[in-house]
């Protein structure tokens, strides 16, 4: 069964309200995504999408999820989208989509857990950024700025810098200083240097991103809560077998087995219980012939071996 991932209908004003048609009818299902709306417009985020079997029926895809596709909100737009990870045997899946341009300026962005609180992030020609004391401070040009939030040792942070006619540092999302007079860095970028301990999705861009954009980026953490997965949907006709299709369609050789097993034993007990239910009708009947003969012999008890026939009354 082809399976296909429908959302990003509320992504700010990109798409118009969520459409109803069917993208395509060789695609049975489809599963809708939610974007919690930021604060402004977002373009060219790639987004992540965390698929396991609690939101996510892998036995209706391929098993390299090759027959996934992702949908705008518009039930036409499709998006582009690379799968970073698809295991079919644990039901896990990491899915990055890029959402549907920015002008003159750069962005780094990236996902930290230092574990030390001193140490350089990034540097190129006039940028410098580094962690002081659990402070990121970051030079470009005649700007510097420290950041108002701090970061923890041991704890995962997410970090950007916009250089562009000003400097802006973001933490965590949220804009945590700025000021005027920056210069694009010229020359090549060094991450990491003295800076210890992880360091993840490190991105780069020719452009200065806004506050909405790291918003999206930062609500994809541990704890994020950035997307959210619908119900199934089934197109007309595409719950054909329904769940017992897919569970026989799954049957190995030893399932079969052990279904034939189990069917065998259900008719012999259906047998058996048909003949003892008959042989103890029998003896019911047995027993209230002789209580009725009994009854009409108490008076004479003595009459009894004078009465012929009664043997073969009560056989049974």
């Amino acid at each position: 069964m082809r399976f296909i991932v429908v959302g990003f209908a509320l992504l700010l004003s990109l798409f118009s309200a969520t459409s109803h048609a069917w993208w395509n009818d060789d695609w049975a299902g489809r599963k809708q995504v939610t974007l919690t709306n930021p604060a402004g417009e977002v373009a060219d985020a790639p987004v992540l999408i965390r698929l396991h079997t609690g939101n996510f029926d892998f036995l209706s895809a391929n098993e390299n999820g090759s027959d996934l596709r992702v949908v705008a909100g518009d039930d036409k737009t499709e998006l582009k989208f690379h799968i970073e990870k698809w295991d079919g045997i644990n039901q896990l899946a990491l899915v990055w989509v890029k959402l549907p341009k920015l002008g003159a300026g750069m962005s780094v962005a990236m996902w930290v857990k230092p574990a030390a609180l001193d140490g350089t992030l990034v540097q190129a020609g006039g940028l410098n950024a580094a962690l002081v004391a659990g402070t990121l401070n970051v030079q470009a040009g005649a700007a510097n700025v420290a950041a108002s939030a701090p970061l923890t040792a041991g704890a995962w942070h997410y970090v950007a810098i916009t250089v562009s006619d000003s400097l802006k540092v973001y933490v965590d999302g949220k804009l945590a200083g700025e000021a005027p007079g920056a210069a694009l860095p010229s020359g090549g970028l060094t991450i990491g240097g003295s800076y210890s301990g992880e360091m993840d999705e490190v991105q780069l861009a020719g452009t200065a991103r806004d506050a909405a954009w790291f918003a999206v980026q930062a609500a994809q953490g541990p704890a994020g809560t950035l997307v959210a997965l619908g119900a199934d949907e089934l197109a007309e006709g595409g719950e054909e077998g329904g769940i017992w299709g897919t569970l026989f369609a799954a049957l190995t050789l030893d399932g079969w087995i052990a279904i034939g097993i189990l069917a065998v034993m259900l008719v012999i007990a259906v047998w058996i219980m048909i003949v003892k239910a008959i042989y103890v009708n029998r003896v019911d009947q047995a027993n209230r012939q002789f209580m009725h003969k009994f009854r009409e012999l108490s008076t004479d008890l003595g009459g009894i071996d004078k009465t012929q026939g009664l043997a073969a009354e009560f056989r049974h």
